[in-house]
């Protein structure tokens, strides 16, 4: 019984590789030479283990969803669904009041009909047993999210081999000859440590990119979590002072180069908005 069901992930797997593998390829090249020309090599990038995909991962299907994950509520509606596998009609009752009932069961239905929940009598079935959160699938969008929309390669779960320390990096993005990073978080404010904000200070310091955005999938205010904690932080490790900026509702900028990004009005836009102050684009 147990290997039928590694025989079926694996099987699932496969067939999501050879769906995205032209996409993939087209990622690849300009982030790995942005790499290369800090003296830097990639041990591993763009792993789909436990990204959650249509099935099959046709083009049409990645489309339509890539499109849906672009709404907040989706994305919640799938989060939940992630952590918790099996839906049984409590569960639903659950998201429906936490999330309001008609979003719930649009998008129920909208997984459903992806193949990422199996309808059966009223429950339904998460057929990826391996996967217990959204973290990877919000790397794979964010990755999307620069390659169809700003025309910029990204590549996500990128782990380097020359950094001794911190060579993970959610997700990387050459935008205009300056290699971006992108630390993903798809907990609330609230649940996000300060060991990890540490963590990504500390990968910020090592990879020196050109920019990097700290992005909190959340429409919650991050002043007295976020911000705080990387006041401090910031203050304990830099000779350079804390001065923050609010760009717009949920976006502020940490001068140099730091970019702190949540989903209020719109995940993409905001992360539009950071490109736009990078580059120094009046709007």
């Amino acid at each position: 019984m147990e290997r039928d069901r590694y025989e079926k992930v694996l099987s699932v797997l496969e067939e999501r590789v050879e769906a995205l593998e032209a996409q993939v390829a087209g990622l690849l090249p300009s982030v790995e030479v942005a790499l290369r020309r800090r003296g830097l090599s990639v041990a591993a990038l763009n792993p789909l283990e436990r990204v959650i995909l249509p099935r099959p991962p046709t083009s049409e299907a990645i489309d339509r969803y890539y499109l849906d994950l672009k709404r907040y509520y989706f994305r919640r509606v799938l989060q939940e669904v992630s952590e918790r596998g099996n839906l049984d009609a409590s569960a639903v009752s659950a998201l429906s009041a936490r999330w309001g009932e008609a979003a719930t069961s649009r998008y129920l239905r909208r997984l459903a009909g992806y193949r990422i929940l199996e309808a059966r009598e009223g429950n339904y079935l998460f057929p990826f047993p391996h996967i217990h959160s959204l973290g990877d699938t919000l790397e794979w969008f964010v990755a999307q999210v620069f390659g169809r929309e700003f025309a910029s390669p990204a590549a996500w779960g990128v782990k380097l081999r020359d950094l001794r320390l911190g060579g993970d990096f959610d997700v990387l993005v050459h935008v205009e000859h300056l290699l971006g990073y992108v630390e993903c978080k798809s907990s609330p404010p609230y649940n996000v440590t300060v060991h990890e904000l540490r963590q990504f200070l500390d990968r910020r310091r090592r990879l020196g990119p050109d920019f990097a955005i700290l992005l909190l999938d959340t429409t919650l205010r991050i002043e007295r979590n976020i911000v705080e904690n990387l006041r401090w932080l910031w203050r304990e490790a830099s000779d350079q002072p804390f001065e923050i900026s609010r760009l717009s509702e949920g976006i502020y900028f940490i001068s140099p180069d730091v970019y702190l990004v949540t989903s209020r009005r719109s995940l993409v836009y905001n992360l539009g908005r950071c490109l736009r102050h990078r580059f120094g684009v009046a709007v």
